[in-house]
């Protein structure tokens, strides 16, 4: 397993993958038993070889639910990719069977 830290040695992010770089290769025997189900980015540090619950730890505010511009204009773009996408998948079945001799 692969862990990222930042300065303060605080875990952001982890892979059970084995593929996340730059990272600390550790074992996953050193984890408290609840580490996967309350991680946070910043929830825990890593010192001495140990993962440990950060003391320092605050959790942040929640973000707000209410939809932006932002967001409105992210969710029209992904209708957009969803439709082009169905294009071309039925432009990809239209050319095989016009490989094959189909009309």
């Amino acid at each position: 397993m692969r862990i990222a830290v930042n300065k303060e040695n605080e875990i952001y992010l982890f892979d059970q993958n084995d593929v996340l770089t730059p990272a600390i290769e550790i074992d996953e025997s050193i984890l408290p038993d609840d580490f996967f189900s309350t991680f946070a980015p910043g929830y825990y540090v890593y010192q001495d070889n140990k993962v440990i619950k950060n003391p320092d730890f605050v959790k942040p505010d929640s973000p707000s639910v209410e939809p932006t511009n932002m967001n409105n204009s992210l969710t029209a773009q992904a209708a957009v990719l969803a439709t082009i996408q169905q294009m071309l998948m039925a432009q990809a079945a239209n050319i095989a069977k016009l490989k094959q001799g189909g009309a």
